[in-house]
């Protein structure tokens, strides 16, 4: 009772936000269009990727992250390596194939020395929960630092990762 679990955060989702905007949050694609100033990284749609230009959104790439459009809990993500595959019409068919489900692909994040030093194997995160309140008052729900774990390449709880309540009166990780 003293942390917002993933379903309890989904219903409270469900009941405070307007349904038209859903597909926004709960679609990959849509999010990162949506998003895309704020991102930080690049990204390709894979509804509307042909091999040349895939071709050339690896051209500067070794490494890079295919995911699921829709999913939770980093259920789905893969890490791939360029130098995993004979060559990139290879890479490319894997990642087309519909039996992995992809909708996205995204180049690879370098974290901050710091956090890699805590789990070096996926991005660690921190989690912080707002609700706009009528007024106009922002209200932080809970903050938490995620941190990935047992070589997995995402740091969401329910694929073993760790979660550390962040104490919102002095910004320490708890």
């Amino acid at each position: 009772d003293t942390y917002l679990t993933r379903v309890r955060n989904k219903r409270l989702n469900t009941l405070l936000h307007d349904d038209r905007y859903t597909d926004i949050f709960d679609k990959k694609n849509q999010f990162d269009k949506r998003f895309a100033e704020y991102i930080g990284r690049d990204f390709r749609d894979l509804a509307a990727l042909d091999f040349d230009a895939f071709a050339e959104f690896m051209a500067d790439k070794d490494v890079i992250f295919a995911k699921p459009n829709t999913g939770e809990s980093g259920k789905g993500i893969e890490r791939l390596a360029k130098d995993k595959f004979e060559n990139l019409h290879q890479m490319y068919d894997y990642i087309v194939d519909p039996a992995h489900r992809f909708g996205v692909i995204e180049e690879q994040l370098e974290q901050h020395p710091a956090l890699s030093y805590v789990y070096p194997h996926s991005i660690n995160s921190y989690r912080i929960v707002t609700l706009l309140a009528d007024d106009g008052q922002v209200h932080c729900v809970y903050a938490v630092a995620k941190f990935g774990n047992c070589g997995k390449v995402v740091d969401n709880m329910e694929n073993d990762g760790l979660c550390c309540p962040i104490d919102q009166s002095t910004g320490k990780i708890c």
